[in-house]
């Protein structure tokens, strides 16, 4: 055994004939690798919500190392959600030594839900020297990223003037100067896409 610890070695040699003459001292160095890959993370790429269904979303998988292209698949990977199907596995960025630090694992799905890429226990993965993928649960799905897909259009339930602007029972005439409206939607909203410009002021004149 030459090798006396993990990265670099370096082995050197030479030739002694039988009259004592000695070659050039030669040396070869190498890397020794026993240490497993590890999965560090498994995130959504776009954000934690979308509004579009139908598409390609990407999970971006970060190993602790590079880790050989020919043996992460979508074998490596349980996913979940309405209609999910994995549909791609790509490197992200240069290579590094023949292998990826991190894999982009494409996932689509339809209609309204959640999509999750996990970690499955059947992982093949190996890092270049041969080490298979090593830091997860056996029987256990592990490092869950997730995106949830939300289709479904908020609408307005009613729009009704509070008390706090009336004078008198509510839908009643009133001379107030300032009037207050409470608008009801079908589900939550994002406050900052909401302004003024949504909503205009409708008058009537009484005879």
């Amino acid at each position: 055994d030459v090798c006396s610890s993990d990265l670099s070695n370096t082995v050197s040699f030479k030739q002694v004939d039988g009259a004592g003459n000695e070659s050039t001292v030669r040396s070869v160095t190498f890397d020794y690798d026993t240490v497993a890959p590890t999965v560090g993370s498994i995130a959504d790429t776009a954000g934690v919500e979308t509004d579009v269904d139908n598409v390609e979303h990407l999970f971006r998988v970060s190993f602790s190392e590079p880790v050989d292209p020919g043996r992460v698949s979508p074998a490596n990977f349980t996913v979940a959600g309405p209609n999910a199907s994995i549909v791609s596995v790509a490197g992200v960025g240069a290579l590094v030594d023949g292998g990826y630090t991190a894999y982009d694992i494409g996932v689509t799905g339809s209609g309204e839900g959640t999509l999750s890429l996990a970690l499955d226990t059947a992982v093949t993965f190996a890092d270049i020297a041969g080490n298979p993928g090593s830091n997860f649960t056996a029987g256990v799905t592990d490092l869950t990223g997730e995106v949830s897909i939300d289709t479904v259009h908020p609408e307005v339930v009613s729009i009704l003037r509070v008390t706090e602007s009336e004078s008198g029972a509510a839908g009643a005439d009133t001379n107030a100067d300032l009037l207050v409206f409470k608008v009801t939607l079908t589900q939550p909203v994002d406050g900052t896409t909401i302004s003024g410009s949504d909503f205009k002021d409708r008058k009537s004149t009484r005879l």
